[in-house]
C-alpha cells in the first residue's frame, strides 16, 4: 500500500504506479482478485468523487490532474475529458460513468465507441448503455454496488481517523510560516485517504501530523521575529550614526566660519594698525625736523584667536603689509615689536642685503644704532615700519644712496598719507594730548 500524489492510499501493483490506480493482472504475480478489485474500488470512488467536484464548478490540483493522467484522463473545458481511447482505463472509467452518467465526462461517450470496436468489452458496456442498450443496467447495478461498499468502507475508517486530523486542519491555518499553510490545506485530504487503511491509527498520525505543523509553525515564527528585530536595530543604528555624522559636520562648518570670520577681523585690525604707525612715523619725522620730541606710537594689541579649527592661527600672526615693498626677507616680530635686539638682526640683515654693514655711532646712513631708535620709536618691527624702513626702495637704502630728508618746506606734500587711514580696533594709549599752544597740536 502506497500514497499516490494525490494523497489517496491503493495497492502497488508490479506496474508501479499504474498498479496504484488499479487493474492490475493477478496472473502477473501481482495482488489477488479480491485485492484488484478493492484497489479498484477505491480508485473508482475517488474518481466519482473528484468528477463531481469538477462538475461543480472547482478546478483540479496538480495531483488531482496526476491523477486524471494515469487513467488515461485529462481536464478540459471545465470537465473531465478522454485523453484518447486507447490510454482510458476502461474498467475504472466506465463503472463511474455507469453510475453518473456518460454525460459527466466530455468526449467519453465517442472514445467508449472506439475502444468497444476494437474489442474493449468495458467500453463495450459502456458504450452499449451510453446508446440505451438492455446491458447497461447490468453495469449500472455492478458498478452501483461497488462504488456504494467503496463510500462504506470509507466512512466506517474515517470514525476514528478523522477527528485529530479535522482539529490539526483546524488550527493550522492560524500558523505562520510559508510552507505550512499548504500542508495545513492538505490535511483533511490526507487524512480521509489515510482513514480506510489506518483505521484506528488514524488519529494517531493526524496528532503526529498536527505537532509537526505546530513546531514548524513556531520555528518559522521565531526566525521572523528575529529577523524583524535585527532589520530594525540596524535601521536605528543607520538613522542615529547619519544624524550624528550631519551634526559633527555642521559643527566643523560652524567652527570654520567662526575662525574665518576672526582671522579677518584681525587681519582687518593689523592693517588699521599699520596705517596709524605709518603716519605717526611721518609725523615724527616732522617734528624732528621742527625741534620737536619723536612720536611713539602705542603697541598693537592683538585678539585672541578662538583656534577653532586646525588650520586656525593665533593672534600674534604676521600682520597684514601695508606695502609694495616685498623683496626683503625680514618678518615683523608682533610680540614685542621693539625689542632692540630683534631690529639690530632685521638692520644688520637690511645692510647686507644693500651690499653694505652696519657701522658705529654718528657714520651716517650705516649708523645702525640710530636706524634702531628711530623703527623703535615709531612702532618696531611691524608690518608698515619693515616697509618704511627695510627693502631696496626703504628709508635706509634711500639714505645710502645719498637722500636727505624733506626741506621744511615741503612738509605738507611730506604728511600726505600714501593711503586713507582707518582707526585701529584694538589700539589704545595712542598719545598723551597736546597741550595748548605747543606746535605737536598740529599734528594731533
Amino acid at each position: 500500500m502506497a500514497l499516490n500524489p494525490y494523497g489517496q492510499n491503493v495497492p502497488v501493483g508490479p506496474g508501479g504506479m499504474g498498479g496504484a490506480i488499479g487493474l492490475t493482472d493477478p496472473a502477473a504475480n501481482g495482488p489477488s482478485q479480491s485485492e484488484t478489485d478493492a484497489s479498484n474500488q477505491q480508485t473508482s470512488a475517488y474518481l466519482k468523487t473528484l468528477t463531481q467536484h469538477i462538475n461543480s464548478g472547482a478546478k483540479p490540483s496538480v495531483g488531482d490532474l496526476q491523477f486524471l493522467d494515469q487513467l488515461g484522463l485529462q481536464y478540459q473545458n471545465g470537465k473531465v475529458a478522454a485523453k484518447s481511447w486507447m490510454s482510458v482505463n476502461w474498467p475504472v472509467v466506465a463503472g463511474v460513468a455507469a453510475v453518473l452518467g456518460v454525460g459527466a465526462f466530455a468526449g467519453l461517450a465517442g472514445a467508449a465507441s472506439s475502444a468497444a470496436a476494437a474489442g474493449n468489452p468495458a467500453a463495450a458496456t459502456l458504450a452499449s448503455a451510453a446508446s440505451g442498450a438492455g446491458a447497461a443496467t447490468d453495469v449500472g447495478a455492478g458498478a452501483a454496488a461497488g462504488t456504494a461498499a467503496a463510500d462504506a468502507s470509507a466512512t466506517a475508517a474515517a470514525g476514528s481517523g478523522l477527528a485529530g486530523a479535522a482539529d490539526v486542519a483546524a488550527a493550522a491555518p492560524g500558523m505562520t510560516g510559508e510552507f505550512v499553510g499548504p500542508i495545513a490545506a492538505n490535511v483533511p485530504s490526507v487524512a480521509a485517504s489515510a482513514a480506510p487503511v489506518l483505521g484506528g491509527y488514524g488519529s494517531v498520525v493526524a496528532g503526529g501530523i498536527g505537532l509537526f505543523g505546530s513546531l514548524f509553525g513556531a520555528n518559522m515564527q521565531s526566525n521572523a521575529n528575529t529577523n524583524a528585530a535585527n532589520i530594525a536595530a540596524g535601521a536605528n543604528k543607520y538613522g542615529v550614526d547619519a544624524t550624528s555624522a550631519a551634526t559633527a559636520a555642521a559643527l566643523a562648518f560652524s567652527k570654520s566660519q567662526a575662525e574665518n570670520a576672526f582671522q579677518n577681523t584681525e587681519v582687518a585690525n593689523q592693517n588699521s594698525y599699520g596705517q596709524y604707525v605709518q603716519k605717526q612715523g611721518l609725523l615724527s619725522n616732522v617734528g624732528e625736523l621742527l625741534g620737536l620730541g619723536p612720536r611713539t606710537p602705542a603697541p598693537y594689541i592683538p585678539g585672541v584667536d578662538p583656534n577653532l579649527t586646525p588650520s586656525g592661527t593665533t593672534s600674534t600672526s604676521t600682520p597684514a603689509s601695508t606695502s609694495t615693498n616685498s623683496t626683503t626677507s625680514i618678518a615683523p616680530n608682533p610680540g614685542n615689536p621693539t625689542d632692540q635686539n630683534a631690529i639690530m638682526s632685521a638692520l644688520n640683515s637690511n645692510y647686507q642685503s644693500l651690499g653694505t654693514k652696519a657701522t658705529g655711532s654718528g657714520t651716517g646712513a650705516t649708523d645702525a644704532s640710530y636706524y634702531a631708535q628711530k623703527i623703535a620709536q615709531t612702532g618696531g618691527l611691524t608690518a608698515s615700519n619693515i616697509a618704511y624702513w627695510f627693502g631696496p626702495t626703504g628709508r635706509i637704502a634711500t639714505d645710502l644712496k645719498g637722500g636727505s630728508a624733506p626741506a621744511v618746506g615741503s612738509v605738507a606734500s611730506y604728511l600726505a598719507p600714501s593711503h586713507p587711514f582707518v582707526a585701529p580696533v584694538a589700539a589704545t594709549n595712542i598719545a598723551p594730548a597736546p597741550t595748548v599752544g605747543n606746535v605737536a597740536s598740529y599734528f594731533g
